[in-house]
C-alpha cells in the first residue's frame, strides 16, 4: 500500500520557504495534483519544487514534471524545448546541431579536435533505422563538445505506434542534444521525457515533447481511485473493530 502525500498548513509553507515564497499554497496544491502526482512526500516534492525554481522551469506550462520510475524511485523530467533555450541563453553559445547515423554510412570522428565527417545516405533513410546519433556543440572560448547516443539504449518498442516509428531520426537526435546539453551545463537530476522511456512507467509517459493530458489525467484518477478504495478498507476495519 502507498503512502499518501499530505499537504499540511506546515508543509505549505516548508515548500513555499525552499523556493524563496515563489508559489502560493494554491498553486502548490495544483502543480503536486498535474505536475507531480505520484510524489509521497513532501521530502520530494520541496525537491521537485526546488529544481523547478533552481532551473526557472514552470511546471503549470509544462515544462517540467516530476514522477516515479518503474523502481519508484522519483525522477524530474523537462521539455525538449527547454533544453535548447537555457543553452542559447548562455553567451558562450555558438551552435548545437544534431545527426543521426544510418547502417552503410560514412561516419568519422577525431576526439583529439572533434571533427566530425559523416556522410548522409538519404537513399536508405526511407526504409532503415537508424544506428545512433550524434550531436555538437559549438562554444566561444571553449573546444567544442560532441556526444554520441546508441539507438537500442533508448528506443522502446510498443504496441502501437509512436513517435519514435514516425520520427526515428529526429527522436534519437533530439535525445543526443538533451544528454549533451545536460552534461555541458550541468543540468543534474533533469532529463528529457522520450530519453526516460526505458525506465519509465508506459503509462506515465506521454509520446511527445509535453505530457500528454489524457495520459496525465487517466495516471491521476487511477491514484484517487486506490486512495478511495484504501480509505473505504480502513473504514470497514474500524466499523468492523467497534462492532
Amino acid at each position: 500500500m502507498t503512502k499518501t502525500l499530505t499537504i499540511t498548513k506546515d508543509n505549505l509553507d516548508l515548500i513555499s520557504k525552499s523556493t524563496e515564497w515563489k508559489y502560493s499554497a494554491w498553486m502548490i496544491n495544483t502543480l503536486i495534483k498535474t505536475s507531480f502526482p505520484t510524489l509521497e512526500s513532501v521530502e520530494e516534492a520541496v525537491v521537485a519544487f526546488q529544481l523547478a525554481a533552481k532551473y526557472n522551469l514552470d511546471p503549470a506550462m509544462k515544462q517540467m514534471f516530476a514522477w516515479k520510475d518503474n523502481r519508484w524511485n522519483m525522477v524530474c523530467i523537462a521539455s525538449a524545448a527547454w533544453f535548447m533555450k537555457i543553452a542559447r541563453s548562455q553567451k558562450w553559445f555558438i551552435s548545437i546541431s544534431a545527426h543521426s547515423v544510418y547502417p552503410d554510412e560514412d561516419f568519422s570522428l577525431d576526439t583529439g579536435s572533434w571533427i566530425v565527417s559523416h556522410k548522409i545516405n538519404p537513399a536508405i533513410r526511407s526504409w532503415k533505422k537508424p544506428l545512433w546519433a550524434y550531436a555538437r556543440l559549438e562554444m566561444e572560448w571553449k573546444e567544442p563538445q560532441v556526444k554520441w547516443v546508441n539507438w537500442d539504449e533508448y528506443y522502446v518498442k510498443k504496441s502501437f505506434a509512436t513517435p519514435w516509428d514516425n520520427q526515428s531520426s529526429a527522436m534519437i537526435e533530439k535525445t543526443a542534444i538533451s544528454v549533451l546539453l545536460r552534461q555541458a551545463l550541468w543540468l543534474d537530476g533533469l532529463y528529457w521525457m522520450e530519453e526516460m522511456e526505458k525506465v519509465m512507467d508506459s503509462t506515465q509517459i506521454a509520446n511527445s515533447n509535453d505530457v500528454n493530458k489524457e495520459t496525465t489525467l487517466s495516471a491521476i484518477e487511477k491514484r484517487e481511485q486506490e486512495l478511495m478504495w484504501n480509505k473505504k478498507e480502513e473504514a470497514e476495519i474500524i466499523e468492523a473493530e467497534t462492532e
